[in-house]
């Protein structure tokens, strides 16, 4: 018993530690799922009203309660009117937005299910995220992609029935300043 116990203490932290490496990806921010028609329903009831065409697809434009966060949502082509693809979330408007409906919502900031959030340092996403991404670097901004992409091996990609997944956070002076999320156009 006492052998059994002993290698019971010296695995458990060995396993924890694994799991750190494991990236748990966002499907959701501030309450919005994506792929759940229901959240952005109750969120949001006139999203149809809101949502502005560009090219295959749409797009609703979001702002947080002193709009100093945007929150961009994507839907596909294809998709039912409201399915969310895909989620950018920025302090800086987007060009987009000019001709485009915004609509401030009663949220303090946009943060995601698994407290990713604007302003946060590299070290602190990768101990939320993990280990296994890549890096590119355009104007001095280093943006981290994780990617999920073997549906045969993928619960998650399964469940949602999509064969991508991507995150990609990008900082400026070691701090957030773009995050994306959500699946690829199939």
């Amino acid at each position: 018993m006492r052998n059994i116990l002993t290698l019971i203490l010296l695995f458990v932290p060995i396993i924890l530690s694994a799991q750190k490496d494991i990236f748990v990806p966002d499907t959701s921010v501030s309450g919005i799922k994506l792929q759940d028609p229901i959240s952005l329903k109750a969120l949001i009831p006139n999203i149809l009203e809101l949502k502005y065409t560009t090219g295959p697809g749409s797009r609703a434009f979001l702002q947080n309660k002193d709009g100093s966060e945007n929150l961009t949502l994507t839907f596909h082509a294809g998709s039912t009117a409201y399915e969310i693809a895909e989620i950018h979330i920025s302090a800086i408007k987007s060009e987009e937005i000019k001709d485009a409906k915004t609509i401030k919502l009663n949220i303090d900031r946009f943060i995601t299910e698994n407290n990713v959030k604007l302003n946060i340092r590299k070290t602190e996403l990768i101990k939320i995220k993990g280990m296994h991404y890549e890096t590119s670097t355009v104007s001095g901004n280093e943006t981290l992609k994780y990617i999920i992409a073997s549906f045969e091996t993928s619960s998650f990609l399964r469940r949602y029935n999509l064969p991508i997944y991507y995150a990609n956070y990008t900082f400026k002076d070691d701090r957030l300043i773009i995050i994306d999320f959500g699946f690829e156009y199939p």
